[in-house]
């Protein structure tokens, strides 16, 4: 008889799938989403079953404008295809294009990223699917905010809240505010502590160090597990209480966790009740545990009571879950969103770019490592000489105020400022400055010239005359073209990568046309699938020149133009300069 039915159910499913894959043929558009349980991802060391995920829907990973306006007509589908997975629509906005699905996937397997989610959408002749249930029987309590509250686990459960409001901005969808003493209260017949244990869990935001008071509590009978907060820092702690005509149980002392929990973010505050003892788990990593048994009892479960704070997804299991669901639910319903993302480009689709460096012949690969090299030493110079001509215009800046600011004692100083701002500093506070240099030229003339010992300018008035005062100009006129020089140092790279770039590319590709040419004349027979390849690498080594030589010839205008205001300062200078001294000194 068994075997009967199991021939039937199988009979069945074969004329079932056909008939849905042709269903889903309605469907034009599709996405792929991938399911990462490596350790970069969900970091699974075993496989889970039933465990149910949010995709988070956005302009980036789904074309909504395809999509029915309420989207109704979303279909999640398995790898295979064919097998549709129960869904449920936590908001969809196709203003925004922002939507979040909670979607059950039979089974999720460790240590891969070969599993896939297949959104289909684009069907407006498609009707909004049956309500599915998403959750097994061992969890009866799922509550995510909305108004009023409402249970969306698998069993029946009271809801009660008080100081409760929504944060429209929850860890997916819509979330909770608790004001402070404000709780969510749940209670029933089906919320309990299994045979199996139980694992309750809440996402939590906004209890931050100074936060003191009671997050979640399971209340029985028989034992009472409190997590509590002081100064941001969970802890675990749980109360036995004596059955009737037993001796009394001492309370197990608290276990407190090493650090507070963040403010800033939201987090996954779990408790896993096991056979031996009460685990308490943030972001699906255990952080502190008390040694209790705890019996299988009805449990009032509250959630908040002490600070206020943020809360969402608050669930109960009638099971102790292993550490590798929680951590699965952190990784997919966190911010980071790291275990759920667009799949990568299927296997067979083409990849335009790695077509073209494929059919790079010999020489375009030398050309285009050239211009590489090139295009590596004009970014340097154009950073190098950006910081010298910014470094050299604000040294003139404090030079000139300097100068304008001393006696024409400086001129007769062994440094500049010696007289007047102290000659400490002088040699690092105008370092790079051409207007420095070309002063230093002219004092160090104006020195040589002056008697011995004239160290104040009214014994040095009168004491250089017009042969000399031509010596000094010949020295400043000296002095401003080998600090232009310095300050066009290196520009000339820049235009050998503006002329020179091209020209390269361009040779690059003629040869590699030139071999795809031969290479037909060869084979004597013309196929275009062939041939393009070949000359769109070609054309590769042309835009690496293009590339190297647009940037550079932007930057070689922008420092130019700086250093022809630099020079143009120098040359003003040069004449304040000679005028200052002639004035002072000339005879």
């Amino acid at each position: 008889m068994t075997q009967r039915l199991l021939l039937a159910l199988w009979l069945l499913a074969g004329l079932f799938q056909p008939a849905l894959a042709q269903s889903l043929s309605d469907w034009p558009n599709k996405a792929k989403f991938a399911i990462d349980t490596t350790p970069e991802g969900g970091n699974l060391r075993s496989a889970l079953q039933q465990f149910v995920l949010p995709l988070r829907l956005h302009t980036g990973n789904f074309d909504f404008k395809a999509a029915k306006p309420d989207g109704t007509d979303l279909r999640f589908v398995a790898a295979d295809g064919k097998t549709v997975l129960p869904h449920r629509l936590e908001a969809f906005d196709a203003a925004n294009e922002l939507a979040v699905a909670w979607v059950q996937v039979p089974s999720i397997a460790p240590a891969t990223r070969d599993q896939f989610i297949w959104v289909y959408s684009g069907n407006p002749k498609a009707d909004a699917p049956p309500a599915a249930r998403l959750y097994d029987a061992r969890t009866p309590l799922v509550v995510r905010f909305g108004e009023p509250l409402a249970n969306e686990g698998g069993g029946q459960a009271e809801l009660v809240g008080t100081g409760v409001g929504i944060e429209p901005s929850g860890v997916a969808g819509r979330g909770g505010k608790l004001a402070a003493g404000g709780t969510l209260v749940a209670q029933g017949t089906d919320v309990k502590i299994g045979a199996d244990g139980a694992t309750a869990s809440a996402w939590v935001r906004g209890i931050g160090t100074g936060a003191s008071g009671a997050v979640l509590t399971l209340a029985g009978e028989r034992s009472r597990i409190e997590v509590a907060v002081a100064n941001g820092v969970p802890s675990l702690r749980v109360v036995q209480q004596a059955a009737a005509g037993a001796p009394a149980t001492p309370a197990t002392a608290p276990a407190a966790a090493t650090a507070a929990l963040s403010a800033d973010r939201w987090q996954l505050l779990a408790v896993v009740v096991g056979a031996d003892r009460v685990v308490l788990l943030v972001d699906g990593a255990e952080v502190a545990s008390v040694a209790a048994k705890v019996p299988e009892q009805p449990v009032r479960m509250t959630v908040g009571g002490g600070p206020a704070f943020d809360v969402d997804d608050v669930v109960l299991a009638t099971v102790a879950r292993v550490p590798e669901y929680l951590r699965a639910t952190f990784a997919s319903q966190g911010p980071d969103n790291a275990m759920i993302g667009l799949a990568q480009e299927e296997a067979g689709e083409i990849s335009h770019f790695k077509i073209l460096v494929d059919n790079l012949t010999l020489d375009g690969k030398i050309v285009i490592y050239l211009l590489a090299v090139m295009f590596v030493i004009a970014t340097w110079v154009i950073i190098a000489k950006a910081i010298s001509l910014q470094r050299a215009a604000r040294a003139n800046a404090r030079f000139l105020e300097a100068f304008r600011s001393t006696g024409d004692e400086a001129f007769l100083a062994p440094t500049f400022g010696a007289a007047s701002v102290g000659a400490a500093g002088a040699s690092s506070t105008f370092t790079g400055s051409p207007l420095y240099a070309m002063f230093e030229a002219a004092s160090g003339q104006v020195r040589a010239r002056v008697p011995d010992g004239a160290s104040d300018v009214e014994h040095a008035r009168g004491t250089i005359g017009p042969k000399s005062m031509a010596s000094i100009r010949a020295a400043i006129d000296a002095t401003l073209v080998r600090e232009g020089n310095r300050l066009n140092r290196l520009i000339v790279l820049l235009t050998i990568a503006i002329s020179g770039g091209p020209f390269i590319g361009l040779l690059g590709t003629v040869v590699g046309v030139m071999i795809t040419f031969a290479a037909i004349a060869a084979a004597g027979d013309v196929n275009i699938n062939a041939i393009a390849p070949g000359i769109a690498a070609a054309l590769l080594a042309t835009v690496a020149g293009l590339a190297v030589a647009i940037p550079a010839l932007f930057a070689y205008n922008w420092l130019a133009a700086k250093i022809k205001e630099l020079v143009s300062e120098m040359q003003i200078f040069s004449d304040e300069l000679v005028s200052r001294i002639a004035e002072t000194f000339e005879r």
